[in-house]
């Protein structure tokens, strides 16, 4: 982001722009998001298939998925740009207007590549069905993430202090959660729980501990730059007590 601050300090303002607009129209904006997924995904997934991740280092990942990250990233960034209250994220849009819509073109999409995901496995299948459940998934990440946004703005119009809470700390969140994450999934491959009970165990494990350096790295105002996290009240009230200068 720095980079491309300096490279082009106006590329995320009009990045913006178009996003709005086409936020504007939830369909186009998704059919948009898709295609741009699919052109960065889909060939980097029948290249390496979907299961192949790195095996070195602290960090794992696939090697389909780090271009399909930086799309929704930057697609992240365009929405923000002009304030999410605009264009797809309206309270009043489409979006949230015919939220069960698309709750359940997530939904549908989602067991659509399940089900041609499963007719993949064994390494034999042929070249256009791999196509076609690396297409179903990108449409089904690109629905889900609608249908959950949408739900959101028609179901989430109270203030919650502990969703504020992670609204304020999210990109923290989102920047130390992978390690966690990985590595609980790991620590569990040979123990002998349902996969429910797993899946509850390494998210409660991530959010915690993530949320635990999080509140622990706000009290060094630098580190909590870095991250993007909310400095304690105390040191912020601190930051405004009026200093000898000022008298």
């Amino acid at each position: 982001m720095v980079v491309l601050n300096v490279i082009a300090p106006n590329a995320i303002k009009t990045l913006g722009r178009w996003l709005a607009v086409l936020g504007q129209r939830p369909l186009v904006f998704l059919t948009v998001l898709v295609a741009v997924s699919a052109i960065v995904y889909v060939p980097v997934a029948l290249a390496f298939t979907p299961w192949a991740w790195t095996d070195s280092g602290p960090l794992s990942f696939q090697y389909s998925r780090p271009l399909l990250y930086l799309v929704y990233f930057f697609a992240g960034i365009g929405i923000g740009a002009t304030g999410i209250e605009n264009g797809l994220l309206a309270g009043d849009g489409l979006l949230a207007r015919r939220w069960w819509l698309w709750l359940v073109l997530g939904v549908l999409t989602l067991f659509l590549w399940m089900g041609v995901t499963y007719l993949t496995l064994g390494g034999n299948a042929p070249i256009p069905i791999q196509i076609v459940s690396d297409l179903t998934f990108v449409v089904a990440c690109a629905a889900s993430c609608a249908g959950l946004i949408a739900a959101s703005l028609r179901f989430s119009v109270k203030r919650s202090p502990l969703l504020a809470s992670v609204s304020n700390n999210a990109y923290s969140l989102y920047l130390l959660h992978y390690s966690f994450a990985v590595w609980m999934q790991y620590a569990l491959l040979d123990v002998a729980l349902p996969p429910v009970i797993k899946g509850l165990i390494v998210f409660t494990v991530t959010i915690t501990a993530s949320w635990l350096i999080i509140l622990a790295v706000q009290r060094l105002p630098l580190a909590a730059e870095l991250i993007g996290a909310a400095r304690p009240r105390i040191a912020q009230a601190r930051s405004q007590l009026p200093t000898a200068a000022s008298y």
